[in-house]
């Protein structure tokens, strides 16, 4: 009988000691898959980050291309808008001369 229970005993302590050793291995793979999904989640920011980086560095393309054709049609009015008034200018110009040349002429032959 203290054989027997010598084999229980000892059966206890080996089930105790793969359990010890189980239980140190699963933490080791929880550890190490934990690791893994760190980096998995790290890469997936960073992936992410970039596509926005991207798309941001797009838009701001887009409304820079924007405020540019949009400058240039401002700019085009107002070239517009310039060369009327310069050339109403030059007509009042030449009226104005030829009705003063008008009067000095007419005046000398009065």
């Amino acid at each position: 009988m203290d054989e027997n229970i010598e084999m229980v005993i000892q059966n206890i302590i080996h089930i105790d000691k793969n359990a010890v050793e189980l239980r140190k291995k699963i933490d080791e793979e929880v550890e190490i898959k934990k690791k893994e999904l760190e980096k998995k989640i790290e890469n997936l920011k960073v992936n992410i980050l970039d596509k926005k980086e991207i798309e941001i560095k797009k838009i701001q393309d887009e409304e820079l291309k924007k405020i540019i054709k949009e400058e240039k049609s401002i700019l085009k009015g107002y070239e517009v808008e310039a060369e009327k008034m310069e050339n109403k200018y030059k007509m009042i110009k030449e009226k104005f001369i030829k009705e003063v040349y008008k009067d000095l002429f007419i005046d000398e032959d009065r």
